[in-house]
């Protein structure tokens, strides 16, 4: 009878001890898959900042390109006047020095 309870003292023991490791083995996993998780979620993050910053490059070069297609539209619109300017510039002087003639005579 001494025997049989040495024997699951015995038992006992080594479930105990079997149930420790199987604690700590359960703990390394949950650490492992802990960083695990944080590798994948720091990834994630550098991942989104490198679209983010690539979105903005790309919004930043249309905006660029759309600033330059206004200024050439801006440079046209004010040669147009310009010369628009000068030719009635022309006329209205030619129109004036003719009023001129005409009311003063031509001397």
């Amino acid at each position: 009878m001494l025997e049989a309870l040495e024997q699951i003292r015995a038992a006992e023991e080594a479930n105990k001890e079997a149930y420790q490791k199987l604690q700590q083995e359960m703990k390394r996993y949950a650490e492992q898959k802990t960083h695990e998780l944080e590798k994948i979620q720091s990834d994630n993050r550098q991942q989104l900042a490198r679209m983010i910053e690539e979105k903005d490059q790309f919004e930043l070069q249309e905006l660029n390109a759309e600033k330059e297609s206004l200024e050439a539209e801006a440079k046209k619109v004010r040669e147009t006047l310009k010369e628009q300017y000068k030719k009635h510039q022309s006329q209205a002087i030619d129109a004036i020095i003719e009023r001129v003639k005409e009311t003063y005579g031509r001397h």
